[in-house]
């Protein structure tokens, strides 16, 4: 029964070491390669970063130390077992650093879907295109689906004069664009 154990164990630790080029790309992401606002906040706490660059090439030489050891002893020994459990323990802190990775990139997904969603004060002029007034500026948003998902185009304007000329450069009838209310978005009367 050891040896099944044993062997489950050393095709696992092996395998374990597919860990290494995962943990290269997400240290190069992290560190600077990648963008978005996700990256920027892992970025910003340095310890995230730094524990990828640890599983480069700290975590080979636990695997290859604990493959040396598991070697000298006998195999029929619960020594061998143990030993090989140590690579597989010390992957333990990956996960939890993982987890605070993915509610980050969670987090500003959420983001970003309530961003791209259309709000009831906004004026929808088509399927994809809406126009959204705040703080004194308009956001004209066409959103296209693609192969790899959606993509957004978003235009600001300070005046709504600026964004009449861009309608009506795009045969958009500015008048047409409406909110839920059923109000259509026109400022040259207010």
């Amino acid at each position: 029964m050891h040896s099944f154990f044993r062997t489950i164990l050393l095709v696992v630790v092996w395998i374990s070491l597919l860990i290494v080029p995962y943990a290269l790309i997400s240290y190069l992401c992290y560190a600077g390669l990648c963008g978005g606002a996700a990256a920027a906040e892992i970025r910003s706490h340095p310890f995230y970063v730094n524990i990828w660059s640890y599983y480069i090439w700290l975590y080979p030489l636990i695997v290859f130390g604990a493959l040396y050891a598991c070697r000298q002893l006998p195999k029929d020994s619960m020594g061998s077992l143990i030993v090989l459990l140590i690579p597989l323990l010390c992957l333990m802190p990956l996960g939890y650093f993982n987890y605070q990775i993915n509610k980050i990139s969670t987090k500003y997904s959420q983001q970003e879907a309530n961003y791209y969603s259309f709000h009831a004060d906004d004026f929808a002029c088509s399927p994809g295109k809406f126009i959204r007034y705040e703080s004194g500026h308009f956001s004209f948003f066409e959103g296209k689906s693609g192969p790899y998902g959606s993509s957004w185009t978003v235009s600001y304007f300070e005046k709504y004069k600026e964004l009449e000329a861009f309608a009506k450069t795009n045969n958009i009838d500015i008048l047409q664009c409406k909110n839920q209310k059923g109000v259509s978005l026109d400022f040259k009367n207010q």
